[in-house]
């Protein structure tokens, strides 16, 4: 769920470097993982946007009303996360959220967002996809560095690390991508695997 004006958290099928906002902690350190409110079933094969209640991850987005930037609290209230992001998503309870970086921090217009932990530290760059972050699809999130592409899963771990020129969100367990000019199709681990059926030529 988008924290701003109900922002959804975007994607499905994602690119560059950029610095990131320091990891302003405050009073708030790393919390502990709980269990995952009941949202529904990702679907197959169809990108996934689900409305997390706010406070997974004990972080809570918040808007300074005299900069109109957002950061994070904790459930009890103390800053975690100084208002700094242009927007804030909700915490996964895998514990990342996707913020869209300041302006500072974006040195490639096409990636202005990035996935962020609990603490602020910077885990990727987002795929740009719908004019934001990429959705979920099949258990994975594509991401972008050096104009290369990979997959994070949702625990925030970079489970396949950005080397695709191009590359498609996952489905029935398999990505198409696109390397040095050749397009095939990789598992969930990143290995090559064979063309499904109804593969585009």
């Amino acid at each position: 769920m988008r924290v701003v004006v109900v922002l959804s958290l975007l994607a499905a099928c994602g690119t560059s470097s950029t610095s990131v906002p320091p990891a302003n902690v405050a009073t708030a350190s790393a919390p502990t993982a709980a269990a995952a409110p009941d949202v529904g079933t990702p679907p197959a094969c169809e990108p996934w946007a689900p409305e997390w209640p706010d406070g997974q991850a004990d972080r809570v987005a918040f808007q300074d009303p005299a900069t109109e930037l957002w950061g994070y609290k904790t459930k009890a209230g103390a800053i975690a996360l100084p208002a700094q992001y242009e927007e804030a998503w909700s915490f996964w309870p895998g514990g990342f959220a996707a913020v869209h970086l300041p302006a500072k921090d974006v040195t490639d217009p096409r990636h202005p967002f990035a996935f962020i932990d609990p603490v602020g530290k910077p885990i990727a760059l987002a795929f740009l996809f719908d004019n934001g972050p990429d959705y979920y699809q099949e258990g994975f999130f594509r991401i972008t560095a050096g104009g290369k592409h990979g997959f994070m899963n949702d625990r925030g771990q970079i489970v396949i690390a950005p080397q695709y020129d191009t590359a498609w969100a996952f489905c029935h367990g398999k990505a198409r991508v696109e390397q040095a000019g050749e397009t095939f199709y990789i598992d969930k681990t990143g290995a090559r695997t064979a063309a499904p059926p109804d593969a585009e030529p």
